[in-house]
């Protein structure tokens, strides 16, 4: 039995070793960063019509 735990002790580590090379990130800073980047992306679309409209305006102006 002492072979065993000792499998899954080593075996655990492993595992463990590789989940931390992964650069993981928490539910919680993964929620963050969604809620930043759906902001960050309404503000593009905002910026990009407004773009367009000033385009209009001022093409009628040449």
């Amino acid at each position: 039995m002492s072979n065993n735990f000792k499998s899954n002790s080593v075996i655990q580590q492993l595992i463990l070793a590789a989940i931390q090379k992964m650069d993981l990130v928490t539910r919680e800073e993964f929620d963050i960063q969604k809620r930043v980047l759906l902001k960050t992306r309404k503000k593009v679309e905002q910026l990009e019509k407004l773009l367009e409209q000033q385009l209009e305006v001022n093409h009628g102006n040449f």
